[in-house]
């Protein structure tokens, strides 16, 4: 927070002295208008940044008071004429202090420098194909295969095939390679996912079971990162929303991109609203000065997805030719509240489920940007590329079940909500994208393998281990799935469980009610003496026994009710059919081994590790 609040004193600082130069140039022939001139450009500069504000940050609250949205908005014209004046006054003033005060002179350079330099014409960004050249005579040199995991938030593989139109670039990505139709995610919220996706265990057994657990040297010494940093890879970890992720280098990666991991995150972003600092975000200057908020998709006035691919991009090109990559990153761009820095959506565009296709289309944009730049710098042609989801997101009035277009379920066997991490019976919230490319083989990249047995999150951490042949530690409950394999397993029991019970808000959710939505739960955490805010243990055993908790087998599906702990929901995912039932019926059913296993699963027994 201090430096927060010392670089908004640089920029005032700036400001101050480049009206005063200027002035100083001015009184050099009429004293008298000293102060006049100070606050001409004063103003000069204010409307120049307002303009700024109003054409490229429609979402400011000071670019939305001036109509932004309209192409006919007066404040842009009017900035454009500011900044036009600005840079004339500017230029002349500093040419009277070159011979006048040489000081002076070098001072208001300095400052103009700072303050004008994001309001010029960026040039062409030519940073993915930097090292192509070099890429292309040595990238198959490299003694291993990369692996680039790349994530996206709140896509489930229904909702990316559902809007195939905005996402064509994901969509051919689904039709090669090794595509999973039933791949779940054992919780879904997004850091106990990743950390599943890393560690290659269930929430129950690494004790992660919500966002933000606090996590301690021992779990994350049998990480993947830790696996490959130990073969000689270069580990690069980015995700542009960090709130409820605390997974940085204390992971074993050996750099991240996104904004800064800290309790801090939660407060900056509030101040993000604020056009003398909003046009500095996306620029080199704007990384240094505000890491809180520099490539932070929770400042979504302020965030350009194009600017955190090619901050990837960057630290990817960075890294030596000769080096194996391990790059995993997570795109948010497709989380609530589906809005970025420069969305305009079309006038009257509210419903939910339009913003989200809208945020789709700029998330696949994203992800082929991404793509086209990792091969441009040679790291696609021999890798091991996944592309995945962290959970999905129910939407809308009427939501996805497992049951088919029953809700009865809905209403008998407790609350399902809307968002993600809230309910089992959400297809949506659960069923999400698990696609794997071993380029190294022709064979594997170019044809597209669809496969309907049920897989985990937890399954890539043996599976990208299995293909670079290494041997797969005996704590995993994962297992090797093709193309790691020649065949997924059948007859398996996989987990899940849902994380903390609140719903989404609406898009157009005023400031007061989205903190009413988080009030209850806020005294369920602290920040500790790393500065990050963490969840407590007292809060955690309180709220695990409200959580639901399910197994899946084949096309078998058994939900725990988190209300009656006694109800069950058993449901045949190929034929819709379910039927509710009490711990007795089940015992004396033949779906008696699913209440078993799900009841070994809730006591955090090695169950999970056994595939049948």
């Amino acid at each position: 927070m201090h430096f927060f609040i010392l670089a908004h004193s640089l920029i005032f600082l700036c400001v101050l002295m480049l009206c005063l130069s200027s002035a100083r140039a001015v009184a050099y022939f009429r004293p008298r208008l000293l102060l006049p001139t100070a606050l001409g450009v004063f103003f000069l500069q204010l409307y120049a940044i307002t303009g700024h504000a109003v054409t490229y940050s429609p979402w400011l609250e000071i670019a939305m008071i001036s109509d932004s949205f309209s192409p006919t908005s007066p404040y842009k014209t009017i900035g454009i004429v500011a900044f036009l004046l600005l840079v004339i006054t500017t230029l002349a003033s500093w040419l009277i202090n070159l011979r006048t005060s040489g000081k002076t002179a070098l001072w208001q350079g300095i400052a103009a420098l700072f303050l004008l330099s994001p309001l010029l014409p960026s040039l062409p960004d030519n940073t993915v194909n930097l090292n192509t050249a070099q890429a292309e005579a040595t990238g198959p040199a490299r003694p291993r295969p990369d692996v680039i995991l790349i994530g996206m938030d709140s896509v489930s593989l229904y909702q990316a095939r559902k809007h195939a139109d905005h996402m064509p670039f994901v969509n051919s990505l689904l039709e090669s390679g090794h595509n999973y139709t039933q791949a779940f995610t054992p919780l879904g919220r997004t850091y106990a996912a990743w950390h599943s996706i890393l560690s290659g265990r269930y929430p129950a057994t690494s004790g992660v079971r919500f966002n933000l657990t606090e996590f301690k040297p021992e779990q994350i010494a049998d990480m993947l990162p830790v696996d490959l940093k130990t073969l000689g890879y270069y580990n690069l970890y980015a995700q542009d929303e960090r709130r409820f992720n605390n997974i940085n280098e204390d992971y074993g990666f050996d750099a991240t991109v996104g904004p800064t991991v800290g309790a801090i995150d939660f407060v900056i972003p509030l101040f993000a609203d604020h056009p003398f600092s909003s046009y500095f975000l996306n620029t080199a200057i704007g990384a240094w000065l505000f890491p809180s908020l520099h490539n932070n998709r929770v400042s979504s006035a302020t965030y350009q997805p194009e600017t955190f691919v090619q901050s990837i991009l960057q630290h990817t090109d960075n890294v030596s030719s000769e080096q194996p990559l391990f790059m995993a990153g997570h795109f948010c761009l497709a989380h609530f509240p589906y809005r970025w820095r420069s969305y305009q959506p079309a006038k009257g565009l509210q419903d939910e489920l339009a913003l989200y296709r809208e945020s789709l289309q700029a998330l696949d944009q994203q992800i082929e940007t991404l793509f086209t730049g990792l091969q441009a710098q040679g790291r696609v042609e021999n890798a091991i590329v996944i592309l995945l989801s962290d959970h999905g997101e129910g939407l809308g009035e009427e939501l996805i079940l497992w049951t088919g277009h029953d809700h009865t379920p809905a209403r008998q066997f407790g609350q399902v909500l809307r968002g993600h991490g809230n309910s089992l019976l959400s297809r949506d919230q659960n069923n999400v994208i698990i696609n794997i490319r071993h380029t190294a083989n022709r064979t594997n990249s170019q044809n597209g393998t669809q496969i309907d047995t049920p897989v985990s999150l937890v399954d890539i951490r043996p599976t990208i281990l299995a293909l670079l042949k290494q041997p797969l530690p005996s704590t995993l409950d994962g297992i090797a799935i093709p193309p790691a394999v020649a065949k997924a397993a059948a007859n398996r029991y996989l987990f899940m469980e849902t994380g903390m019970m609140m719903d989404l808000p609406q898009p157009d959710a005023t400031a007061e009610e989205l903190s009413n939505k988080v009030k209850d739960i806020a005294d369920g955490y602290l920040v500790n003496t790393a500065g990050r805010l963490i969840i407590s243990e007292e809060f955690i055993q309180f709220n695990i026994t409200k959580k639901q908790l399910g197994v899946v087998y084949n096309e078998e599906m058994l939900i725990s009710d988190s209300n009656t702990p006694d109800n069950y929901l058993w449901i045949n995912r190929a034929n819709n059919d379910w039927r509710v039932m009490n711990s007795n019926e089940l015992a004396e059913s033949k779906h008696s081994l699913l209440f078993s296993a799900l009841n070994c699963y809730r006591q955090q027994s090695e169950c999970s590790r056994s595939t049948n």
